[in-house]
């Protein structure tokens, strides 16, 4: 997939300092990242994908999140 060494990546930078990575290979869009991060019960979250989906969604997706509590939102790539 195309996030693969994006989520490797993000993995390994905050397991290295201590943060515990919940990953679900799960698909989210505005409408849903919201859901995704209350059923986590996390309020860090680092935004994989690729750079197209960057282009089209990760702007509406890190302000969804951010209205669902996170108190950082992080971008991989």
């Amino acid at each position: 997939a195309a996030h693969t060494a994006r989520v490797s990546f993000a993995v390994n930078l905050f397991g290295a300092g201590g943060i515990e990575a919940v990953h679900e290979p799960v698909s989210v869009d505005a409408g849903t990242a919201g859901e995704a991060l209350t059923a986590s019960g996390a309020d860090v979250v680092c935004i994989c994908s690729s750079d197209a989906l960057y282009a089209e969604q990760a702007d509406e997706v890190a302000g969804a999140l951010k209205s669902a509590g996170a108190a950082q939102v992080f971008l991989a790539g």
